[in-house]
């Protein structure tokens, strides 16, 4: 009997996406190795619960994962590995994320799609 292959998750950071400069490094790594069916980049949505909750629909359909996550993603990494047992690498992690989103407030535009979004800081006290 073989031993699945760790799958990584790919957790990017506010207002970020899959397209993503980072990612698509990403992709191309394991696309090289041959593996790009093991890299899971989800496309998260802006409300943190909701963000949580397709991370954890992620990491319960792929197999055995380990984490990457950055900035807000690394943020939501460091919980998922606590909640999951899971191995994570985070970089430049998001501590305080709620502390740190207030200039936020208002209309926004994903980096990579264009796409206009509300950001309303108290989905995070919610």
């Amino acid at each position: 009997m073989s031993v699945p292959e760790t799958s990584l998750i790919y957790v990017h950071g506010f207002n970020s996406s899959p397209a993503s400069h980072k990612a698509g490094l990403l992709r191309e790594v394991f696309e090289r190795a041959g593996c790009p069916e093991r890299l899971h980049v989800p496309a998260l949505p802006v409300e943190p619960k909701a963000a949580m909750a397709e991370l954890d629909a992620v990491i319960a359909g792929a197999g055995p994962v380990a984490l990457l996550g950055s900035s807000l993603g690394g943020f939501y990494a460091t919980w998922l590995a606590e909640h999951h047992d899971l191995q994570a690498v985070i970089v430049n992690p998001a501590v305080r994320p709620w502390r740190l989103l207030d200039k936020y407030t208002g209309i926004q535009h994903n980096y990579h799609t264009g796409e206009a979004w509300e950001f309303n800081p108290a989905c995070w006290t919610s």
